[in-house]
């Protein structure tokens, strides 16, 4: 009989959130785990290069990045790095 019967595998899971979405995925999961469960065609697009993870203060991340317990991320389209903001508002 193999050890493995029986045994119970736990998942360690945390929490991330996409664009303010909770999307939980593996404790060693990267950027990229998140977005793909998120939206696989968004993560097609920062894959590409049209299209931009940042961090909650706006800093670049790289895909292969870590994640960890509440950590955010947020998508932005190449087009919206372009534009210049919007005054007045």
């Amino acid at each position: 009989m193999s050890k493995s019967r029986g045994m119970v595998m736990r998942f360690k899971a945390v929490t991330v959130f996409v664009n303010d979405v909770p999307i939980v995925v593996s404790h060693d999961a990267q950027v990229r785990h998140a977005l793909m469960a998120y939206d696989p065609a968004l993560f097609r697009l920062v894959r590409d290069g049209r299209a931009e993870v940042t961090d909650a203060d706006g800093h670049p991340v790289d895909l292969f990045g870590a994640v960890g317990e509440g950590w955010r991320f947020y998508v932005r389209l190449a087009s919206d790095r372009e534009r210049p903001p919007e005054e007045g508002r």
